[in-house]
């Protein structure tokens, strides 16, 4: 742990999580946002819904531990990433306090804390870069099967700047915009869309070469996470980015 990182555990939680009997193997870390003025409101919230984190990050960039990193915490929820199903046992969760995700951007100090402890942990839990996720990404609806149950953390998180200082994965992004392909589309390459989702993490079960519900449900989480945009359209942004996604992870996957 870096010397500069504080972390206060004044408020560890005391019920909605489960004590680990043995240490835990753990592959992924999932990020969220939290809209909450405080984190007296965040937790507030997190007990009201008896839901947990590991770790809550302010808006000051103060962090929290709620939940001792090696027992499961209540934050992934219905989840899925890499072949791997309810994400909880196997995971660290980090919130992060906003008090309006979708409107206002993540503060500085809060990403540089993220960033710090970020780092600490991936470096003690060897977790691979595309494993850092966002909730969006792994949220499915257990009767629908689709990848849209969570928003968070939204697409103004800076996913950038945590990639730029070691931390998940910024891939290349265009300038420019084109429409490609939206709902009701059928086209070879829609199927080879979905087979690299598939194959960089996401949750795909229709492997055709239809833009159907469950590619719209996708194309909306790929685009809020890795172009910065809330679409359900996949652009030229989109097909780049996946294609450099998938550059940077082959010898990672």
């Amino acid at each position: 742990m870096s010397k500069s990182m504080q972390i206060d555990h004044s408020k560890k939680f005391s019920e909605f999580f489960d004590v680990s009997p043995s240490l835990r193997k753990i592959d992924f870390l999932v990020l969220h946002h939290v809209e909450a003025s405080s984190a007296d409101h965040a937790i507030e919230q997190f007990k009201h819904y008896q839901v947990s984190s590991h770790f809550l990050i302010d808006e000051n960039g103060k962090i929290f531990q709620l939940v001792d990193e090696n027992d499961v915490a209540y934050h992934a929820g219905v989840s899925f990433w890499q072949g791997f199903d309810g994400l909880n046992k196997n995971s660290i969760g980090v919130e992060f306090i906003n008090s309006a995700p979708f409107a206002k951007s993540f503060e500085k100090e809060q990403m540089i804390s993220g960033v710090e402890l970020c780092k600490y942990l991936t470096a003690k839990y060897q977790i691979k870069s595309q494993n850092i996720v966002g909730h969006s990404d792994i949220a499915y609806v257990r009767e629908t099967g689709l990848l849209n149950r969570k928003q968070d953390p939204s697409h103004l998180f800076d996913w950038k700047f945590l990639a730029e200082n070691g931390i998940g994965l910024a891939p290349k992004i265009l300038s420019q915009e084109q429409n490609l392909f939206n709902f009701g589309n059928k086209d070879a390459e829609i199927l080879s869309i979905k087979q690299n989702l598939k194959k960089f993490g996401y949750r795909v079960i229709n492997l055709n070469d239809e833009f159907d519900q469950e590619m719209q449900a996708l194309v909306l989480v790929f685009n809020r996470r890795f172009c910065n945009k809330d679409s359900d359209v996949w652009h030229l942004t989109s097909q780049v980015a996946l294609k450099s996604l998938i550059e940077l992870t082959k010898n990672l996957i």
